[in-house]
């Protein structure tokens, strides 16, 4: 059994990616409300019109790179359940595309928790979606890594293991006030992995 790897997002041509570059750093060394699209048009080197071409508003933008961000992450830990790595590491490496990709990407920002408002505000929907998909993912690599031998789930489901290791995986992240560090978060997920991995060891 293999994970099915999810949809990627559509491509886009090259000036609506640089818009998009230039959108992230600006978020992230700004935030949210004080990144404007006049902003963006600077920092991606576009006039304005040309911007509006691609983007109608700044929300429009935001979701954009949510979208194209969450269908990179799912491809990410779709990939890291497959191969010939022990089953921890496999584990390991999936609970990592989601939390710590953020953690890399936004985390370093003292505007993260406005990024978080307004991506919870703003698309609900895909957040949820990208929690559902990175869940199903997890709970695909249990039910391969069961089928062919690698772990025992005993008395366990798949589901049940899969929500564990999430919950676990969003546990570990930095508390609120904690710098952010993606090495130290990568431990944690390894030793997550490990522990998670002797309970279902065949």
């Amino acid at each position: 059994m293999t994970l099915a790897a999810p949809a990627l997002a559509p491509d886009l041509p090259p000036k609506a990616r640089a818009i998009l570059a230039a959108a992230e750093a600006l978020l992230v060394q700004y935030g949210y409300r004080r990144t404007s699209m006049d902003d963006i048009a600077k920092k991606a080197g576009v006039a304005k019109g040309t911007l509006y071409l691609y983007f109608d508003s700044k929300e429009a933008v935001f979701r954009t790179l949510q979208e194209r961000l969450h269908a990179e992450i799912l491809a990410k830990a779709s990939a890291a359940g497959e191969g010939r790595a022990p089953f921890a590491d496999r584990l390991a490496a999936m609970l990592l595309a989601l939390h710590g990709e953020m953690l890399a990407r936004f985390g370093a920002s003292e505007h993260v928790d406005e990024l978080i408002e307004a991506r919870n505000a703003l698309d609900p929907a895909a957040v949820e979606g990208l929690k559902r998909g990175h869940l199903s993912l997890l709970e695909r690599l249990f039910e391969a890594a069961a089928a062919n031998g690698e772990i025992n789930l005993r008395s366990l489901s798949p589901a049940a293991l899969a929500g564990t290791a999430a919950a676990a995986a969003l546990g570990a992240k930095p508390a609120h006030g904690e710098r952010p560090d993606s090495a130290d978060y990568a431990r944690r997920i390894s030793g997550i992995a490990e522990v998670i991995a002797a309970a279902v060891r065949a």
